[in-house]
């Protein structure tokens, strides 16, 4: 039998401010991730708000797991600053000063890879390395494909 594929989010998406650029890192091949301010972070934001090593990302079995590293202005979650680790929903967001991010989980099947690549015109790629999705439009293009892509929610 097949191992069930990974549910867990593949990216973290990240804007400064509601309606900033939108920014990716990709999750997939890491089991922690420090957020920050500082160079020698693996995700670094533009962010006054945010400490030089803010907070760390931490894949689990069943979830992520977000901890801030003792910053001085906080990591909120639902608009609560955390004081301990705190497993993550997909698609759940979560705040660093001015900076917004989610956890997103972009699902290709097998058999529609090549087909998704034609539809955005390149039919040599796979899944893998098709752009990930940031606007509506792109989502519902997506959709249409019956690709299963997890909006953000608050």
């Amino acid at each position: 039998m097949a191992d069930k594929p990974s549910s867990l989010p593949t990216a973290l998406k990240f804007s400064q401010g509601e309606q900033g650029p939108q920014s990716s890192a990709d999750l997939r091949r890491r089991a922690a991730i420090v957020i920050g301010r500082g160079l020698d972070c693996d995700v670094v934001i533009n962010d006054a708000k945010a400490s030089r090593r803010h907070c760390r990302l931490t894949r689990g079995d069943q979830a992520f797991v977000l901890e801030d590293l003792g910053s001085k202005n906080g990591t909120y979650v639902g608009g609560e600053r955390i004081t301990g680790p705190v497993a993550l929903k997909p698609s759940q967001t979560f705040k660093i000063g001015d900076t917004v991010f989610y956890l997103a989980l972009l699902r290709l099947a097998g058999s529609l890879r090549f087909m998704a690549g034609r539809a955005f015109g390149q039919p040599r790629r796979t899944g893998h390395d098709l752009p990930q999705p940031g606007t509506v439009a792109e989502v519902r293009a997506l959709q249409a494909l019956s690709l299963t892509v997890d909006a953000p929610s608050t």
